[in-house]
């Protein structure tokens, strides 16, 4: 599946993408962070 989205990943000028974690069940968003 990575190979498949890889190329459409836009990373900052530090080399960071944003990331979000949700819980599966709710879909209660957990935490939005940045992550290399």
């Amino acid at each position: 599946m990575f190979g498949r989205i890889k190329g459409r990943i836009r990373f900052d000028k530090k080399g960071l993408i944003p990331a979000i974690v949700q819980d599966a069940v709710s879909q209660e968003v957990l935490m939005i962070v940045r992550m290399d």
